[in-house]
């Protein structure tokens, strides 16, 4: 039998030709995906095919009536919407860029849509996915309640000023909702161009948020007990004091695409409330 015949090849929609969509785009040409981006005017965008030079990577016309396997919105909050609406007939597989939606009112507009016509929709939270995120929530399941202390802090090299509070913040938000879907409470909230700040309550146990432009990225969860123990994870390995438990494995990013084929409905349902409780903070801070 012909091997096209017995493999039908994978064919994805990029939405967008931004930063995330070149990533979105390398990863899909990585796992040998046909990749087909659309543009805002629908015109060919030379640079973003020129970037990759593949012979796998085309523009369409969306005025088109095609099917694909998965659709990837990689646009700005402020333009989800109107992405999902454009784009929803394309597939009944979405992976949608954080936070979702520009507000959570929209989000549940999309969420609502997607239920109705029986399409699944996963917000890109990709962190949580990864080894040491998995076994953090494990390793504090049973343990919640003697905590003493979360920070969260993501320090890099920032490229560009602002946005941190869509770009960045809703990642740090999502893994705490992640480990535990409770309440959250802000006490605290200061952002500047290349500086964020939260401070809060997450149920009963105080929690901060720093992000900060720094000329080498630390990205780590840290979680200090109130007899002085603490688990610490950064995006290589998680440590349980200087005890070595897990490393990542499978990048990320390739894992979530993958969850599109073997996952319950019930990471999708997650994914979702997660992402909610994520928009409902961020309306609180604008």
């Amino acid at each position: 039998m012909d091997l096209k015949e017995r493999f039908k090849e994978k064919n994805v929609l990029i939405a967008g030709v931004g930063n995330w969509a070149k990533t979105m785009t390398k990863v899909f040409l990585k796992k040998d995906w046909n990749v087909f981006y659309t543009t805002r005017d629908g015109k060919i965008n030379l640079q973003f095919e020129k970037y990759f030079s593949s012979q796998k990577l085309k523009n369409i016309n969306t005025k088109e009536n095609l099917k694909f396997d998965l659709v990837s919105i990689c646009v700005r909050p402020v333009d989800m919407y109107s992405a999902w609406e454009k784009y929803k007939s394309f597939s009944d597989k979405f992976l949608i860029e954080k936070p979702g939606a520009a507000t959570l009112e929209e989000f549940n507009k999309i969420l609502l849509n997607a239920e109705y016509e029986k399409k699944l929709i996963f917000v890109n939270y990709e962190f949580n996915y990864c080894e040491t995120t998995k076994m953090l929530k494990e390793k504090i399941i049973n343990s919640f309640d003697e905590i003493r202390l979360i920070e969260l802090i993501w320090e890099k090299p920032m490229l560009e000023g602002g946005g941190l509070e869509w770009r960045l913040l809703p990642h740090m938000l999502a893994e705490l909702f992640f480990i535990k879907p409770i309440n959250l409470v802000l006490n605290e909230f200061h952002k500047e161009d290349k500086k964020l700040t939260l401070v809060g309550v997450f149920g009963k146990v105080p929690f901060s948020i720093k992000i900060n432009d720094s000329n080498f990225l630390n990205h780590v969860t840290s979680i200090t007990y109130k007899n002085g123990s603490s688990l610490v994870k950064n995006r290589e390995k998680l440590m349980d004091d200087d005890k070595y438990l897990v490393k990542n494995s499978v990048p990320t990013l390739e894992k979530i695409i993958d969850m599109f084929n073997y996952s319950d409905n019930n990471i999708f349902k997650e994914n979702n409330l997660i992402s909610c409780k994520v928009l409902k903070i961020l309306d609180e801070i604008k």
